[in-house]
């Protein structure tokens, strides 16, 4: 007999992007996808075509991203790659990429992931 309460096992990673005045977003990666670099390119796609497809008017020229402050998913030769496509494919005339500090915890996202797993927990 399984409890509501009992976990099930599986841990699903949650990556939270912020759109500010516009929204939040929340990708649930399995357990069997790897995270790395190939995960962060594809969930900023899939932010920005979920960005554009409900917000028309979302046609910024500069591009500001802030990101966590690990090489393995977000400071790589992949993630600028996708970045400078970005660029030259003329949807961003800039990016300005920022990295948060290590132990940041009064960032925005923190703020709502903390609400979000509280929230989560009383499932």
């Amino acid at each position: 007999r399984l409890k509501l309460a009992e976990p099930l096992g599986a841990r699903i990673k949650l990556i939270g992007v912020m759109a500010h005045g516009r929204g939040k977003l929340v990708f649930a990666v399995p357990p069997e996808e790897a995270h790395g670099s190939n995960m962060t390119v594809t969930v900023l796609n899939f932010a920005l075509t979920e960005i554009q497809r409900h917000w028309h008017d979302f046609e910024p020229r500069t591009f500001h991203l802030q990101m966590d402050n690990t090489s393995s998913e977000n400071k790589n030769m992949t993630v600028l790659a996708y970045l400078n496509v970005l660029v030259h494919r003329f949807t961003f005339e800039q990016i300005v990429n920022g990295f948060l500090p290590v132990g940041h915890t009064h960032e925005d996202i923190d703020a709502f992931f903390c609400v979000l797993s509280k929230a989560l927990k009383g499932l």
